[in-house]
């Protein structure tokens, strides 16, 4: 069983909040979100600290001992995944998978670029276990 864990600094704006939210929510799949304020979304836990990479990791940690799937999308609320990113399944239990194709967009101008194997943390998909582990 796939599923999704969402973290936030919970400082996005709008339009790409809401329609980041919504692309996710179309892939039908489980969600955990870990935020720094509290939001309607999957199953919700709300963790008290300051934005920083240290507290990305224990969001990430948190929604990872949450979840009860097998396998797990990353994913992050500046990310626009188009649905067909989540209909990967793992074919091995110990290995990171990573969606390399990726475009960043300088938004809101008419900027985007990509290069090959752009690997980002925010396009991983992994066995849950193996992850909480590493």
């Amino acid at each position: 069983m796939n599923g999704i864990v969402f973290y936030t600094d919970s400082v996005i704006g709008e339009p790409i909040k809401s329609v980041v939210e919504k692309q996710i929510l179309s892939a039908g799949l489980p969600i955990v979100s870990v935020s720094l304020k509290p939001m309607a979304f999957g199953k919700n836990i709300v963790l008290n600290l300051t934005p920083g990479f240290v507290t990305m990791l224990k969001q990430i940690t948190t929604a990872l001992e949450a979840y009860e799937s097998d396998y797990v999308f990353f994913s992050e609320h500046d990310v626009l995944y188009p649905l067909s990113h989540f209909d990967f399944t793992p074919p091995k239990d110990d290995i990171f998978y990573y969606n390399a194709n990726v475009w960043r967009w300088k938004y809101p101008d008419n900027l985007a670029i990509t290069y090959d194997r752009l690997i980002s943390l925010s396009g991983l998909c992994v066995n849950r276990e193996f992850a909480l582990n590493h």
